[in-house]
């Protein structure tokens, strides 16, 4: 009797977990409504000039270390003398 007992509880509490989960919740819904007059148009406009898309294959990285690598004072007096030709001012 007492394990019939048992098993009709076990039963119940079965059933009512059943009951609990086919309750459907309502819940309120938002809807936004906008301005009908205006157009249906999206402007996007860049803030900012796309200079990177503009620079070298290399990383950035790379422009860094350029300034450290060692001069070859040949090349370098070379682009000196080019540049004084090229910006001379009489």
């Amino acid at each position: 009797m007492k394990n019939h007992n048992i098993l009709i509880l076990i039963i119940f509490i079965c059933f009512s977990t059943l009951t609990r989960a086919e309750e459907v919740l309502d819940l309120d819904g938002m809807s936004i409504i906008g301005n009908r007059e205006l157009p249906k148009a999206l402007f996007i406009v860049p803030w900012k000039d796309p200079e990177a898309a503009l620079a070298p294959d290399r990383p950035v990285n790379s422009l860094i270390n350029d300034t450290l690598k060692p001069v070859d004072p040949d090349v370098f007096r070379r682009k000196l003398q080019y540049f004084d030709v090229v910006h001379k001012t009489d």
